[in-house]
């Protein structure tokens, strides 16, 4: 990533920033010239003065991420309770003991709750509901892969108390990302995109990025980060309430924080007394699913002639084959095709 200063102000921010960073044991961290930065990224306000450049910044398909989680702790025995709300939990002697849900009653000796924008809800059941989650919702653009303006690197605007700000990135599909707002707001359900907001995004994007073309969107959408008051990242547990594990505070970075808090929040129950040993003959990797798109021609031709539903191409623009399609149904089914699920699998396509 870069974060150019584009005002006398902003420039003065820059050594704050690097030092936070450097207390946060991020040490490659480097101050770029105006020209340094405009090198690496053309379509930069050339009116930038320099800024930071930041190596290890990166960009994560979030929804891959998920999915392969929950893939990989679906073939570890989880067993996940979809459209179904916590609707009460019962204690006795200073213990969690179940939670009710519209679908069952669980009996349990160890709650977390990382309901994200339902937390606070959640630790209400239990009184421990010293905070509230107020929803803050972040609108984005993408924009077409051809888009006339592009850039190669994540470019941060710099962030003020309230927000990291208005950013333009490549995503891992080549598409540009640009956005979010930071719109505190009453509803946790309202995903909804607003002129507004949008042209927000458009206003503010231009002073780092002037060219941005946002006719090129192919779509808008918003996303709610629960926002905890008072702030922060907590992790908490509590001496009269055995077995219950309070997540909250947890908004963006939760993806790049995500797999080493599972790790800690795991350490803490064994430190208080959880009596878990590792799962013998735990599956480690989840099988990904083969990109035809990506593939060379001589692969394209030997997957085809394995599966000839490699031949038959549904989203034409990204490429997408009957065969992955298929593989998606089937990836948390079994390891191998079951052949009911091709069967639904085609009906739903010839649907399509």
């Amino acid at each position: 990533a870069i974060l150019p200063a584009i005002t006398d102000e902003q420039f003065e921010k820059l050594p704050s920033i690097k030092e936070k960073a450097f207390k946060n044991h991020v040490y490659d961290v480097e101050y770029k010239t105006r020209e340094e930065l405009l090198a690496m990224e053309p379509n930069l306000n050339p009116e930038v003065k320099g800024g930071l450049w930041i190596p290890r910044e990166s960009i994560i398909d979030p929804f891959i991420l998920v999915q392969a989680l929950a893939e990989n702790a679906f073939a570890n025995g989880v067993r996940f309770l979809l459209n179904t709300k916590v609707t009460g939990i019962t204690t006795e002697g200073g213990k969690v003991k179940t939670v009710q849900t519209t679908g069952e009653e669980i009996e349990t000796k160890y709650i977390i709750n990382c309901a994200g924008l339902y937390c606070d809800e959640i630790a209400e059941m239990v009184g421990k509901a010293e905070y509230k989650v107020v929803a803050r919702k972040g609108q984005f653009f993408i924009l077409d892969k051809n888009t006339s303006c592009q850039v190669d690197h994540i470019v941060l605007p710099i962030p003020t108390k309230v927000t990291k700000g208005k950013l333009m990135c490549p995503t891992i599909h080549g598409n540009m990302l640009v956005g979010p707002t930071a719109e505190d707001q009453p509803s946790k359900t309202d995903k909804s995109t607003t002129a507004e907001g949008l042209a927000s995004i458009t206003a503010d994007v231009k002073n780092l990025v002037p060219n941005v073309n946002v006719r090129d969107t192919i779509t808008q959408y918003s996303g709610l980060r629960p926002n905890r008051n008072p702030e922060g990242l907590h992790f908490d547990i509590w001496d009269d309430l055995e077995g219950y594990v309070n997540l909250s505070g947890v908004r963006s970075t939760g993806l790049t924080l995500s797999v080493a808090m599972g790790k800690y929040v795991v350490q803490q129950l064994l430190y208080h007394g959880a009596g878990w040993t590792l799962k013998e003959n735990f599956i480690s990797k989840r099988k990904g699913i083969v990109k035809f798109s990506e593939c060379t021609r001589e692969e394209q031709d030997a997957l085809v002639k394995q599966d000839p539903l490699y031949g038959n191409i549904i989203c034409r623009c990204e490429k997408i084959s009957e065969a992955e399609i298929v593989d998606a149904v089937n990836q948390i089914i079994a390891e191998k095709r079951n052949a009911h699920v091709i069967r639904v699998a085609n009906y739903v396509l010839s649907l399509a």
